[in-house]
């Protein structure tokens, strides 16, 4: 009789699960062995200190910036004739420097006018004449390119020394300096009021009519 012989199993190779093992083994070397660099800005953070908002630097920096905003608010001085607090000298540029000057004697000086569509204009500070009544500029941006939005008064001929005569055909010549500015939507006193820009834009379009400069009659 003819013997049955039972087939032999082979016995399989694990290849495809020692390449595996070896190609993870190899990629957890290399993560190893690298460096994860963070993001610029997060590493500026660090190093400022505020990437946590209850950071021991942010809450110091935050009570310095309370602090002396406490300060300035609180804190007045006399700046001819008038009580002002140094925080509306710093945001309205006041310099005790500015010499002071009296509207009405520009009453008869040529005439400029200007009409502001948009905004930024372009004067850059305003100073208030004697006893804080009319308002003259004192510097204008130059444009660094051509459409500069913030040259836009120097293009239209504003300059330095000039004085505020009329608004949209008001006289303002002997008006509060204040009130002048309000009017104008001037970028200072809208900073100091806490008005945002839209508030301002709906004064536009502006007719502006500048007393020239004195000696420009």
């Amino acid at each position: 009789m003819l013997s049955m012989q039972r087939p032999q199993r082979r016995m399989q190779r694990p290849t495809t699960s020692l390449v595996c093992f070896a190609m993870l083994a190899v990629l957890a070397l290399r993560l190893q062995s690298m460096t994860f660099v963070q993001p610029a800005q997060l590493q500026e953070q660090k190093q400022r200190g505020d990437v946590s908002m209850k950071s021991k630097a942010t809450v110091e920096a935050r009570k310095n910036r309370r602090t002396l905003f406490v300060r300035q608010t609180d804190t007045f001085e006399e700046v001819r004739g008038k009580r002002i607090s140094q925080m509306y000298k710093a945001f309205m540029g006041i310099s005790d420097e500015d010499e002071e000057f009296a509207p009405a004697a520009y009453a008869s000086n040529k005439e400029v006018e200007v009409e502001v569509k948009k905004f930024p204009f372009g004067v850059v500070r305003y100073q208030p004449g004697k006893n804080w009544k009319g308002a003259m500029v004192k510097d204008v941006e130059k444009p660094f390119f051509s459409s500069d939005p913030n040259g836009r008064a120097f293009e239209a001929g504003v300059k330095p020394g000039m004085v505020i005569k009329k608004i949209n055909g008001q006289d303002v010549l002997m008006k509060d300096f204040d009130s002048i500015l309000e009017s104008l939507g001037d970028e200072r006193y809208r900073n100091y009021k806490g008005w945002t820009l839209e508030r301002t834009k709906k004064k536009l379009p502006l007719k502006i009519t500048f007393a020239a400069a004195a000696g420009e009659r």
